[in-house]
């Protein structure tokens, strides 16, 4: 399986590049919502954007 990774600045348009990919049939993962589905099976609440970001953190650290 091929894998193709969108990355970039703030308002650099990955969202609607996504979109296009998405309409040609692709999958589309985001590396946020892995984040967001960690901190639920931790069963940490998501309050702020702190718990976020050391979450994402500890992820690269364990994972890679």
């Amino acid at each position: 399986m091929e894998h193709i990774g969108i990355a970039g600045g703030i308002a650099s348009g990955k969202t609607t590049v996504s979109k296009i990919f998405e309409d040609f049939g692709f999958s589309i993962i985001s590396l946020s919502d892995f984040i967001k589905k960690e901190i639920e099976t931790t069963g940490m609440a998501m309050n702020s954007r702190d718990i976020f970001f050391e979450t994402a953190n500890a992820m690269r650290k364990m994972k890679g």
